[in-house]
């Protein structure tokens, strides 16, 4: 039996083109393309090992915006990069990944920042589930106006 915390996606795939619609419970799409691993072309959508990265960054992101508003911030834009490196064998997992925040907003100041950075590592189920197999390590920045110290966390 669900309960109110489980998620449930579906997939139809069409087999021959190794083409993928992923739909959430609530009727929202992704399309993927794994053509690569049966000898088509890919390239036509996401690839399902890049999902991994969106994920972490729309994840981190929110925690990251969440924690500054908590704090009295509010940032105007917020931009994140996400890079993988995955292992040189099969599976090719993610190893290490680096995530990179650039903010804009008024007021930012270094304490907020990085509770912010470090929210993204506590507050992220996609953060928590890949750091079991991969270093993710995150940098930020103010884009626009400096910062009084530092910037990494």
């Amino acid at each position: 039996m669900a309960n109110s915390t489980t998620r449930t996606v579906e997939v139809a795939v069409d087999p021959g083109e190794a083409l993928f619609d992923a739909a959430d419970e609530h009727g929202h799409h992704v399309h993927m393309d794994l053509g690569g691993k049966i000898g088509r072309p890919n390239g036509r959508a996401v690839a399902a090992r890049d999902l991994l990265l969106m994920a972490l960054a729309g994840c981190s992101g929110a925690s990251f915006v969440a924690e500054l508003r908590r704090r009295g911030k509010v940032p105007r834009a917020l931009h994140v990069t996400v890079t993988g490196a995955p292992a040189t064998t099969r599976p090719a997992v993610f190893r290490a990944i680096a995530m990179h925040l650039a903010v804009s907003g008024d007021d930012l100041d270094e304490e907020s920042l990085t509770a912010a950075a470090h929210a993204c590592h506590g507050d992220c189920s996609v953060h928590a589930t890949l750091s079991h197999v991969a270093d993710i390590t995150t940098t930020y920045e103010v884009v626009g106006a400096p910062l009084p110290t530092g910037g990494r966390s």
